[in-house]
């Protein structure tokens, strides 16, 4: 599985927080993304006590490259489990999951933005 996108996304106590965008039909070399300003928003379920939580990723992308735009039409057409994002706090890993097509959506202006969401395997498992 190839990366397809990286892009630092910001910073939190002077860790960088990295997001990589994983294709499993992709060969080349990784581009970068512009995210909106809230381009990335981490969802996590559960009560307080449970020891096992949820996690979901929600992501705002701007569609302003041809790489973006070949991105979208792939994201049309691509089977469930194609794509994955994967979430980093310097080199830790914070999130890996699939990116769901069916949660897309796409503006209708002239910067369009995409955004799609990103469940965890436990998600998966709960919905079974």
């Amino acid at each position: 599985m190839a990366i397809r996108f990286t892009q630092v996304h910001g910073t939190t106590y002077l860790n960088e927080i990295t997001v990589e965008i994983h294709d499993e039909d992709f060969s080349g070399d990784s581009t970068g993304l512009t995210f909106t300003d809230n381009g990335l928003i981490e969802k996590s379920e559960g009560e307080y006590l449970d020891l096992i939580k949820t996690t979901n990723y929600k992501c705002s992308i701007f569609l302003d490259s041809e790489e973006t735009l070949t991105f979208f039409d792939d994201l049309i057409e691509a089977d469930e489990g194609r794509f994955h994002l994967v979430v980093y706090r310097d080199t830790t890993l914070l999130f890996k999951g699939r990116i769901i097509v069916d949660s897309m959506t796409k503006t209708d202006e002239l910067n369009p933005i995409l955004e799609f969401h990103a469940i965890d395997g436990l998600t998966l498992l709960k919905k079974r």
